[in-house]
């Protein structure tokens, strides 16, 4: 199994909202969606998209069509509960443009979660 995409840079990001969830492990998203932006509720990270300390990491990617899939968590990290660790996040929500886009990614994130796939290096996944 195959997903082609690239990450958006964060001055790219534009925002959305929720249309579905990821009910993984930080893990098993990190190894598809490649190094989260994350949330500094000490130093305020100005480019981070969320500046009310409800989130602590988020990706966006993009195809090669130009659609996007934007994982992030929400309200459920150490940001908004003052304790925790973004490692043991298991849930995350989702915007995307195009459904069949998150399909392919929902699918190779459930299966690095569960051994099935194993994904090597950066980039195109």
């Amino acid at each position: 199994m195959s997903v082609k995409f690239k990450p958006v840079p964060l001055g790219d990001y534009d925002g959305g909202g929720c249309r579905a969830s990821l009910d993984f492990p930080f893990a098993a998203v990190k190894a598809v969606l490649g190094e989260p932006w994350r949330n500094d509720p000490i130093r305020k990270n100005d480019d981070y998209p969320d500046d009310d300390d409800k989130t602590d990491v988020c990706w966006c990617v993009k195809s090669p069509e130009g659609h996007t899939v934007t994982v992030w968590n929400y309200k459920n990290g150490p940001a908004y509960r003052g304790t925790g660790d973004v490692e043991d996040l298991k849930q995350f929500s989702v915007d995307y443009t195009s459904a069949t886009f998150f399909d392919e990614v929902r699918k190779m994130v459930e299966g690095v979660a569960k051994g099935l796939v194993v994904v090597e290096g950066e980039g195109e996944r």
